[in-house]
């Protein structure tokens, strides 16, 4: 998965138009969709870090997408911002897995590009955690297998035997 590749879905072109110019000045690779339908057909096509989503779209809603993505790719970060929140459909979108739920209008694009760092910044963690886990489970079998070493180095007594003064004594 690319770390900045990001998809943003909106059935209004100018909102997509906006947040697209912010995020391209942090050098992220944006893809843009103004279907939930053709969304789902990049995402067949391309791995996403971050989707960006309306709630409200004549297709398929933010809500439904957000449970399709999160079936296909469960790692993708979804946002999803609308114009018209309710707390019921907030609720359901973060039961489902949505990391953020800005509101449109209250919510300019540097509030929806600080939802996206975060949801990278989530991501990298994890990643980090991930490789971290598997360093010390590398290390807990090494240092099994040198206890075990050591436990058999520890059984073997050697014993050296000859008369006084032939070198027999080892010091």
């Amino acid at each position: 998965m690319t770390e900045s590749r990001i998809l943003l879905v909106d059935d209004h072109r100018a909102f997509l138009d906006s947040l697209t110019g912010s995020l391209e000045k942090l050098g992220a690779e944006i893809g843009c969709a103004q279907s939930a339908g053709a969304a789902l057909q990049l995402m067949g096509e391309n791995d996403y870090a971050v989707v960006v989503t309306d709630l409200s779209m004549p297709d398929i809603g933010g809500i439904e997408l957000l449970a399709a993505i999160k079936g296909r790719s469960p790692e993708t970060e979804v946002i999803i911002s609308t114009a018209y929140p309710d707390v019921e459909s907030a609720m359901q979108a973060l039961k489902l897995g949505a990391h953020d739920y800005p509101v449109k209008g209250s919510a300019g694009p540097e509030e929806v590009a600080f939802a996206i760092a975060e949801a990278l910044d989530k991501q990298r963690l994890r990643r980090e955690g991930e490789q971290m886990l598997r360093e010390l489970t590398a290390l807990n079998a090494i240092a099994t297998r040198l206890r075990e070493l050591v436990e058999r180095l520890g059984q073997n007594h050697t014993q050296v035997r000859g008369e006084s003064g032939s070198a027999s004594e080892v010091k």
